[in-house]
């Protein structure tokens, strides 16, 4: 007697994409994730760490190469969502570079997406589909 059976399988599929945002110390910055795709804060950095960033022209080269991490400024605000908005100043009681206006923000974070697949399968096509997601580093 030849058995064939049916499974329902439900596949939870991630997409992520990774970027960085800069906010100036007098501006705003818009972080935003398309297609349904929600924010998540990988670091958020104040300071400065180069010397080209958020200076005015002819403005004076700071000495200065220091930031601190305020992720935790940043997290309840965008944390989960589709856009958020970043203000560059910052005026906390430990202030990188002497506050001399030449600081900013430093933003990397991600847009993921999540999927469901739902699929109806036999013995057959499930021992493909399981191989096929395991080549392809893909098997959740």
């Amino acid at each position: 007697m030849l058995y064939a059976y049916r499974y329902l399988l439900c596949v939870r599929t991630f997409f992520t994409a990774s970027f960085v945002t800069t906010a100036c110390a007098t501006e705003l910055a818009t972080i935003t994730c398309h297609n349904d795709s929600k924010i998540f804060i990988e670091s958020v950095s104040y300071g400065r760490t180069d010397n080209v960033t958020c200076l005015a022209p002819n403005q004076e080269i700071p000495s200065c190469n220091v930031s601190i991490d305020l992720s935790w400024r940043v997290l309840p605000y965008c944390q989960g969502l589709s856009s958020c908005v970043v203000n560059g100043s910052y005026d906390g009681t430990v202030v990188p570079c002497d506050g001399n206006g030449t600081n900013y923000f430093n933003i990397s974070y991600n847009c993921k997406t999540s999927k469901l697949e739902t699929l109806f399968a036999t013995d057959s096509s499930v021992a493909g589909w399981y191989a096929h997601k395991k080549a392809s580093n893909t098997l959740l």
